[in-house]
C-alpha cells in the first residue's frame, strides 16, 4: 500500500494539525503503509501541489484538511476533516468569513469527489451530515492520537507552586475563548492558583489588556509559542488543564494533558464529553459559576486531582497513534480496492 499525504501543516509548524499529520504519519509507517508526506506550508501551495506530485503512483492520496483536495485527480482521494470551515464560520472576524468563502466551495468539491470521509470526532461528522447534507454512511469517524509513552512522565505533585498551576494550551483566536479563563482565575482569591497560557494568535494582545485591565498579571503569565518537545514537562508540572474552547473538532491538547495524568476541566462539548465522563475522568462545565466552582473543587482538593488524573491517563492510553493509523489503513484499503474494480 502506496499512498501520499497532502498537508498544508507540519511540524515545526504549531498547531493540532501539524500534531496530528506527524503522529499519524510515523505510525502508518510503523503498521507497514508507505507513506510519502507533501507540505504546502501556505493555503495557495497546498491548494496547487496536486499538480507537482506523481499523484498516478499512489494508491491513495489522503488530504489533510478538505479544501486542498480540490485538485487531485489520478488517485482516490481520502479527506480527514478537522473542523468544516462551515462551523468555524460563526467564530470568523469579518474579513476572514469574507476570504473564507472559496474555502467552503473548494471544500464542497473536494467532499463530493471524496472516496473516503474521514472526520476526527462525532461532532465533526454532524456538521458534515447536518451542514453539507453528506450521507452518513459516507462518513467514519477515526480519532486523533497521542504519543502516550511521550506524555506519560513523573508529575510534580510535591511542588506547592505546581499544585496551584493551571494551564492552558491554545491557539489565541475568539473560537478559543480563553478571555474566561483569565477572567475567571481573576475572580478567585489571591493565592488560589496561577494561569499559563501557552500559545499565540489574533487575540493576544487584548488578552494581555483584560490582564492588566483586571489586576491579575501578578496570576496570569503568557508563554506564547511554545516548542512540542516543551509541552510534556508543562503538562507535567501543572495541577490543573483548562479548555474552555467554544469550538471544537476534537481536542487535541486536552488528550495529551488527559495522557499526562492532569485533572482536567473542560467546557460543555461533544467532543470533550467524548474523552471526559464528569466526575470520574475529569470535570466538565457549562457557565461561568460552574467554571468557578469546579477551580475551587479541584485547587482544594489534591486527591481529587490525582485522581481524575489517574482515570484521565487510562482514557488515554486507548487513543494511541497505533490504533488511529490501523483504522486509517483499514479507510485505504478499501478505496484502493474500489480503485481496482
Amino acid at each position: 500500500m502506496k499512498v501520499a499525504i497532502l498537508t498544508r501543516d507540519y511540524p515545526p509548524a504549531i498547531g493540532g494539525i501539524a500534531t496530528h499529520v506527524e503522529g499519524l504519519l510515523k505510525a502508518l509507517r510503523r503498521v507497514g503503509v508507505e507513506a510519502d508526506l507533501y507540505v504546502g506550508s501556505n493555503d495557495v501551495k497546498t491548494l496547487l501541489l496536486p499538480f507537482d506530485m506523481p499523484i498516478r503512483d499512489y494508491d491513495a492520496v489522503h488530504v489533510q484538511s478538505v479544501p486542498y483536495g480540490a485538485f487531485v485527480f489520478g488517485a482516490p482521494l481520502v479527506v480527514t476533516v478537522h473542523s468544516p470551515v462551515l462551523e468555524e464560520f460563526a467564530h470568523y472576524r469579518n474579513a476572514l468569513k469574507i476570504a473564507s468563502i472559496p474555502a467552503i466551495a473548494l471544500e464542497k468539491v473536494s467532499l463530493s469527489r471524496a472516496s473516503a470521509v474521514l472526520a476526527v470526532s462525532g461532532q465533526s461528522r454532524s456538521d458534515l451530515v447536518g451542514m453539507y447534507g453528506l450521507e452518513p454512511e459516507r462518513v467514519e469517524v477515526i480519532g486523533n492520537g497521542v504519543d502516550y509513552e511521550r506524555f506519560s512522565g513523573r508529575r510534580d505533585v510535591n511542588s506547592p507552586s505546581s499544585m496551584k498551576k493551571v494551564l492552558v494550551v491554545s491557539r489565541l483566536e475568539p473560537r478559543k475563548n480563553v478571555k474566561e479563563a483569565i477572567e475567571a482565575v481573576a475572580e478567585l482569591p489571591k493565592g488560589t492558583c496561577h494561569l499559563e497560557i501557552a500559545g499565540d494568535g489574533s487575540e493576544r494582545a487584548a488578552l494581555v489588556e483584560l490582564t492588566k485591565s483586571l489586576g491579575a498579571e501578578d496570576v496570569v503569565h503568557f508563554l506564547g509559542r511554545v516548542s512540542e518537545g516543551s509541552l510534556p514537562e508543562l503538562y507535567w508540572g501543572s495541577a490543573v488543564f483548562l479548555t474552555t474552547s467554544n469550538s471544537e473538532g476534537f481536542g487535541l491538547s486536552l488528550l495529551e494533558a488527559m495522557s499526562s495524568g492532569c485533572a482536567c476541566l473542560a467546557s460543555d462539548l461533544p467532543t470533550h464529553r467524548a474523552l471526559i465522563e464528569h466526575g470520574v475522568s475529569g470535570m466538565i462545565y457549562g457557565n461561568r459559576s460552574e467554571l468557578l466552582s469546579c477551580l475551587r473543587n479541584l485547587l482544594s482538593s489534591p486527591e481529587k486531582m490525582e485522581r481524575l488524573g489517574a482515570a484521565a491517563r487510562a482514557v488515554a492510553s486507548g487513543h494511541t497513534w497505533e490504533r488511529v493509523a490501523e483504522k486509517v489503513a483499514g479507510a485505504y484499503e478499501r478505496v484502493a480496492r474500489g480503485r481496482t474494480k
